[in-house]
């Protein structure tokens, strides 16, 4: 038998080999011909003792309402969002809006009281202000934000607004005269830059009897504030809405996403409209990409070209709780679920297998 041609043998195997092994790495998103797979977003799903029912981020800091009087706001280190260490907490009813005065300071709401908090140092933060009723309208919160001094807070009867300038004692300055008859879901505040004024944008219902779905009020003097728009002709309510750089993005109970110019608030202009697949229920903008909450979706629309808005991931299976916020400086999500905890999505963070669960041991309940 002739074994000359047996002595390419192992050359051969050697480059079957390499190319099966090269052909692999490109399935899997490694060097390899042909375009590499993306790697899935990291997420972090964060359970706790309680429902989480919503979320702000500021810096390396995440504050966390819980539906828990014993710890109805959680502070977590998020340094890392992806493992999130526990710092403190604060006894209080569950915490449903959180806002900032400041770096060191939080505005919180549960559905019907306002307190300031002062979180200077993480592990244990202060009341400035105890959680108080103000005995104003909205009866019932559903959405606050806080500007140059000011809060703005509306829902159920209409909306009022805080002088905080002095935050250890809130003052109500203005509240709605007719309440019961305008039910308002979603507030953002803006300086105008063409007009130099500060407009409140207001988002609600469109039941029989409701004043408008969508306001522009001029509160450049937060205690004589002057409605310069409102829409009667829109037969479906406003879910959600936000501003950014004379742009408005609103969602709506219709399942449309729409981009206005609002350089001239009282002839705001239609820039366009998209139809999604949920109603934004809250939303969050991102650097280009407006982040949407729905009834169980999370939505990411691209607007970089604000005339052709794009829906760009559609995320299933989620849960959220009518809140949502996203950290620039982390490039990451954080999304309330109720009974599911909080989940922590992160693009900047890229990895083939991020962590799927983190339980954080927020407390061991101690005898008083």
């Amino acid at each position: 038998m002739n074994r000359a041609h047996l002595r390419f043998l192992p050359s051969l195997l050697l480059a079957a080999l390499l190319a099966l092994l090269l052909a692999g790495l490109a399935a899997a998103g490694g060097p390899g011909v042909g375009p590499a797979a993306a790697p899935p977003i990291p997420e972090t799903n964060i359970t706790f003792d309680s429902d989480v029912l919503s979320v702000a981020v500021q810096g390396d800091y995440a504050y966390v309402g819980i539906e828990n009087i014993e710890n109805g706001l959680v502070i977590l280190d998020i340094t890392n969002p992806l493992r999130p260490v526990t710092l403190g907490h604060v006894r209080t009813l569950g915490i449903e809006f959180i806002d900032f005065l400041d770096e060191q300071t939080l505005v919180v709401s549960d559905n019907t009281s306002i307190g300031v908090l002062d979180v200077t140092n993480p592990h244990d933060p202060v009341w400035i202000s105890p959680m108080t009723d103000y005995d104003a309208p909205p009866s019932t919160i559903r959405a606050m934000k806080y500007f140059d001094g000011y809060l703005y807070v509306v829902g159920d009867c209409g909306f009022s607004i805080f002088d905080l300038r002095a935050p250890s004692s809130p003052q109500v300055v203005y509240t709605t005269d007719n309440p019961c008859d305008w039910v308002l879901y979603d507030v953002d505040v803006a300086l105008n830059s063409h007009d130099g004024h500060t407009y409140a944008y207001m988002a609600g219902d469109t039941y029989t009897g409701a004043k408008y779905s969508l306001a522009f009020i001029d509160v450049t003097d937060p205690v004589t504030p002057a409605i310069v728009y409102s829409n009667t002709d829109i037969l479906t309510a406003m879910t959600s809405l936000a501003v950014r750089e004379n742009r408005l993005y609103l969602g709506s109970l219709s399942y449309d996403f729409a981009v206005r110019n609002i350089t001239t608030p009282a002839h705001p202009v239609l820039m366009s409209v998209i139809s999604l697949p949920d109603v934004a229920n809250a939303m969050a903008l991102g650097v280009d990409k407006v982040y949407t909450a729905g009834y169980d979706t999370l939505l990411t629309v691209d607007i970089q070209d604000q005339n052709r808005p794009q829906l760009v991931l559609e995320h299933g299976d989620v849960h959220p709780k009518f809140s949502i916020a996203f950290s620039a400086e982390k490039n990451c999500i954080f999304l309330p679920e109720g009974a599911y905890g909080l989940r922590i999505l992160c693009e900047a963070q890229a990895q083939p297998h991020p962590p799927s669960l983190v339980w954080l041991p927020l407390f061991s309940r101690r005898a008083n």
